[in-house]
């Protein structure tokens, strides 16, 4: 931020964010996996403010109020939630 504005740019700053992430190794071979995570939290509301990714990382930016239900349908859409008994 200080930087921003020693540079003559007023940033806005938003704060209460979370970052989420999907972790696995075999992603990088599986095609789709963006669109799933995508997919998922659409469909349970959750707006995505930013993403970036690695070999192995799908990370999101999302508001700290959408969380939990971010972890939810992202549980639910790779089968990951505990009734499963995966």
């Amino acid at each position: 931020e200080q930087a921003l504005r020693g540079a003559g740019i007023e940033p806005v700053l938003r704060r209460n964010l979370a970052k989420i992430s999907v972790v696995g190794r075999g992603m990088r071979d599986t095609p789709g996996v963006m669109a799933r995570v995508s997919e998922a939290l659409l469909e349970a509301g959750v707006g995505i403010l930013q993403t970036s990714d690695s070999l192995m990382t799908i990370s999101c930016l999302v508001d700290l109020g959408d969380l939990e239900p971010a972890v939810r349908a992202l549980h639910t859409k790779f089968g990951l939630d505990p009734a499963d008994g995966r």
